[in-house]
C-alpha cells in the first residue's frame, strides 16, 4: 500500500510492506527540516493506532540534517554504509528488527605446481618481526563470488594467474574487526603462470617452496599446515549450477564430485 505526497492528514509518503512495517520514500520526504518534524510525529502517531511494527527511515547523506529529528523521536540506528544510514524505529515492544551483516567473507588459495612446489606469502604488515609463511587470500569484493576472490586475490598478492578447482575447507571465528565474525575459505587452485610478481605494499615475500619443506616449517602455523593437507588428501567441493536457479551472476553452488 503506497500513500502519496499531499496526504491531508500530513503523513509522511510510505509504504506497508508485506511483514506489516512502514517503510518511508525518502524521495518524496519534505525537504525542510521543521516539515519533516512536524510529519514524523503526525505520522508516528497514525501507524501506532494502525498496528504497525517496524518504521524504515533510509537517509542518505544529502538529509543527514534529519537524522537528529529521528533519533529524538525514538528511532535507531540499524547501519551504515558511506552514503547513507538507515533507522528504524520499534512501534510495538516485541517486533523484530532483522540483523544487518554479521560476518566477513575471505577466500585463500592452496596453489601447487607440477615440482610439488606451494604458492606461500609473508605479509608485510604483520604483528611480528620474523617473516610468517601463509597462503595467499583476502577479501571478497561485494557481489564477487568465492571462486573468483580466491583468484582474484593470489594474482594480486603473488602476480600468479590460476584456475579454480575446488573448495577444501573453511573457518569460521568471532570477535573480528568492528566485533564482527568471520569466515574465510580455502581453495585448491592450479596454476597457470609460475612467474612471481609480488605486490610490494603488502607482501614482503613470495615464492614457491617444496610441500614437505612448508609441512615442517617453523615458521608455519598449525591451522596453515592442516589446510595444505587437506588440499592434497582431499578433493574438496566442486562449483556447479544447480538446474532450477535463475541466475548464475548472483548463485553459486559447491558440493562433492561423485563421478
Amino acid at each position: 500500500m503506497l500513500v502519496p505526497k499531499g496526504d491531508p492528514m500530513r503523513i509522511l509518503p510510505h509504504a506497508v510492506n508485506r511483514f506489516n512495517g512502514i517503510e518511508i520514500n525518502t524521495e518524496d520526504l519534505p525537504t525542510d527540516v521543521a516539515a519533516f518534524e512536524k510529519g514524523l510525529a503526525s505520522s508516528l502517531v497514525k501507524w501506532i493506532q494502525d498496528g504497525r511494527f517496524l518504521v524504515w527511515l533510509h537517509l542518505p547523506i544529502e538529509r543527514a540534517a534529519f537524522i537528529p529529528i529521528a533519533t529524538a523521536a525514538g528511532f535507531e540506528f540499524h547501519h551504515t554504509e558511506p552514503n547513507y544510514v538507515l533507522l528504524v524505529r520499534r512501534l510495538q515492544e516485541d517486533a523484530l528488527v532483522p540483523g544487518y551483516a554479521t560476518h566477513y567473507i575471505g577466500a585463500g588459495g592452496v596453489v601447487i605446481n607440477e615440482r610439488q612446489e606451494l604458492l606461500v606469502v609473508s605479509e608485510r604488515h604483520r604483528s611480528s618481526s620474523r617473516p610468517y609463511y601463509k597462503l595467499p587470500g583476502g577479501a571478497l569484493h561485494p557481489g564477487e563470488h568465492l571462486a573468483a576472490a580466491a583468484v582474484r586475490e593470489v594474482l594480486e598478492e603473488t602476480g600468479v594467474k590460476t584456475k579454480f578447482e575446488s573448495v577444501i575447507c573453511w573457518r569460521h571465528w568471532h570477535g573480528y574487526r568492528y566485533g564482527k565474525s568471520d569466515i574465510y575459505f580455502i581453495c585448491r587452485l592450479s596454476p597457470l603462470t609460475h612467474a612471481i610478481e609480488r605486490d610490494d605494499w603488502e607482501i614482503d615475500e613470495c615464492l614457491w617452496m617444496p610441500v614437505g619443506e612448508y609441512l615442517q616449517h617453523e615458521l608455519v602455523g598449525d591451522f596453515n599446515r592442516a589446510i595444505v593437507e587437506a588440499a592434497i588428501s582431499t578433493p574438496g567441493l566442486k562449483n556447479s549450477w544447480m538446474d532450477g536457479y535463475d541466475d548464475p551472476t548472483k548463485r553459486e553452488f559447491y558440493w562433492p564430485d561423485f563421478d
